[in-house]
């Protein structure tokens, strides 16, 4: 979890669906107690299930940055998959 600008909650989560690539689901929680998210599925093959495209996060006021396995740490452009109505 981290606290960003605007009183926003981000999280980042890890899945695994049996059959699907593994996948990290970012979530902003704002003040309206809605939480738009994204996924980010790993790319197909025999590491997607191993690891998860990204483990870790950090929010420094609107700049989002992801630990990436295999890559290190890198900013993160957030685009909602699902958005709140």
């Amino acid at each position: 979890m981290s606290l960003g600008a605007g009183a926003r909650l981000w999280t980042l989560v890890d899945a695994l669906h049996v059959g699907d690539p593994n996948q990290a689901r970012i979530s902003r929680l704002g003040a309206n107690s809605c939480a738009d998210t994204q996924m980010l599925e790993n790319p197909p093959g025999p590491a997607a299930a191993e690891r998860y495209r990204a483990e870790a996060m950090a929010v420094d006021g609107d700049t989002i940055y992801l630990y990436l396995p295999g890559t290190g740490i890198v900013t993160h452009e957030f685009a909602p998959t699902f958005t709140c109505p």
